[in-house]
């Protein structure tokens, strides 16, 4: 497939999106070089809300437990998870409530596998209805919420971890909790998000809050999370360790078994490799992220996140949360390493668009996996040259309809292929397209002005476009 300028963008049928008052962005003027630091640990342990961005905090204490008490790790035996949380929810929705919603993505990959013990609000018993399998709960409230006021919510339930290759599931690996904690449901246009899970994409949209997190796990398991831990113990046998992270979508954990921890730097970034690999398997990821990790440090800025884990897992792709990615095991081999330069960087740039830039994954997509598609496209070029990088994509790209939409939410896809030609496909074409137009030097510094004017916050598809797509 070629590449005209001058040809039209992929039409977008069924989303619009309302611009924003014109505005011309001068790619010539430097951006600033200290908008994006790392942040140190806060010195109160407990989250704090009310903020624009994160109206809500979670506290939660989660205790893994195999099922039968035996002194060695053995996945097969199965494990359960006690979660006790407190939900801190600041109203800063702009409307008055009448009923909060909880969603529990744990039974979004095994139907009530995640049952609530008790569930009180502002110290009261209260009342709940599970709907769509348990994914998500309901909560009426005795007395309405005004917008600015808020309430606390404590819940207490038990999770039966069941066997699943992918984000969250007992595998070969250990015990992958991507999404453990029961986490507010999106609130966005004036009404809560309420659709439920498709097999493909992001399975809600959370929005960011603080979390203070206790781990109660075997000590024989090593953990990898989405957050920074700040103390530990042992005890009896168990490991107690604490993580707090302000402002971020999404939390998890990986807790493996067999496992050995590989750290190196890149770019001033902590990065911590989770393997029971070979020399020769640590070498080609810890290379890719070294080439991939730099470049994107160099043209965005550093990370928001004391180290970033990366977690060798048994599904068929790779899955990033903030500060965490989880990457199947062939990638890890050195006969995939095209394949694995492609995923790996995709993640990789996801920690700067989508994890630390939030956007919306189930109605956006398109923005976030465009945007890592684009920048893995171009970590390519910088490897291999513009013509390994064309036939590349031109490959990746080659049975995608260029007629059709870009922007929809997840449950508007009939398929995951539907899916897939559109927030891969048509998004990232009509980025590289965007790319020709304006040339590489141009288009990376519209990227570094996302990055520097929304890490930490939420970009809005209007704010996207207004930002990549006008022209002076």
């Amino acid at each position: 497939m070629s590449y005209n300028p001058d040809a039209p963008l992929p039409a977008q049928t069924n989303a619009d999106i309302t611009p924003l008052p014109t505005q011309t962005i001068d790619d010539n003027t430097p951006l600033p070089t200290d908008s994006v630091t790392q942040s140190p640990a806060p010195s109160d342990p407990e989250p704090q809300t009310g903020t624009e961005h994160t109206p809500t905090a979670y506290s939660a204490y989660i205790d893994v437990v195999q099922n039968r008490g035996i002194s060695y790790i053995d996945i097969s035996k199965g494990y359960h998870v006690d979660i006790t949380q407190e939900i801190r929810f600041t109203n800063n929705t702009g409307a008055s409530l009448w009923e909060l919603y909880i969603r529990l993505y744990p039974n979004a990959v095994s139907p009530n596998c995640a049952v609530i013990s008790e569930l009180a609000v502002d110290g009261t018993q209260s009342y709940y209805e599970s709907l769509q399998d348990g994914e998500l709960i309901k909560i009426p409230l005795t007395d309405e919420l005004l917008a600015g006021e808020r309430t606390t919510i404590y819940i207490k339930l038990r999770v039966d971890v069941p066997e699943a290759n992918g984000r969250f599931g007992l595998c070969g690996y250990g015990i992958m909790l991507g999404g453990i904690l029961p986490q507010m449901a999106g609130f966005k246009d004036g009404s809560w998000q309420l659709a439920g899970a498709t097999d493909f994409g992001d399975p809600f949209y959370w929005q960011s809050a603080d979390y203070s997190v206790t781990l109660r796990s075997n000590s024989k398991l090593l953990v990898a999370a989405s957050a920074e831990e700040y103390a530990s113990r042992e005890e009896d046998g168990y490991t107690v360790r604490h993580y707090r992270k302000q402002g971020i979508s999404e939390f998890a954990i990986a807790l493996c078994k067999d496992f050995w921890e590989y750290e190196f730097e890149v770019s001033g970034q902590k990065v911590v490799l989770f393997t029971n690999g070979y020399n020769a398997e640590i070498n080609q990821v810890k290379s890719i992220c070294e080439g991939a990790l730099s470049y994107y440090i160099d043209e965005f800025g550093p990370l928001p996140y004391e180290r970033l884990c990366i977690v060798r897992n048994s599904m068929d792709g790779a899955m990033e949360y903030p500060g965490l990615i989880m990457l199947s095991s062939r990638f890890w081999f050195p006969k995939y390493r095209s394949q694995a330069e492609l995923t790996l960087s995709h993640e990789l740039a996801h920690q700067f668009f989508g994890c630390a830039v939030e956007v919306d994954q189930y109605n956006d997509a398109y923005i976030d996996e465009g945007l890592a598609t684009l920048c893995s496209y171009l970590y390519v070029k910088k490897l291999h040259g513009e013509d390994y990088m064309r036939r590349a994509f031109d490959i990746e790209v080659s049975e995608t309809d260029t007629d059709g939409v870009y922007h929809a939410a997840l449950n508007e896809f009939g398929s995951r292929s539907e899916y897939e030609d559109a927030v891969y496909g048509r998004a990232s074409m009509r980025l590289m397209a965007r790319l020709d137009y304006l040339g590489e030097d141009k288009l990376l510094a519209r990227l570094r002005s996302i990055y520097v004017l929304y890490c930490g916050k939420h970009i809005t598809p209007a704010e996207f476009e207004q930002i990549v797509f006008t022209t002076r």
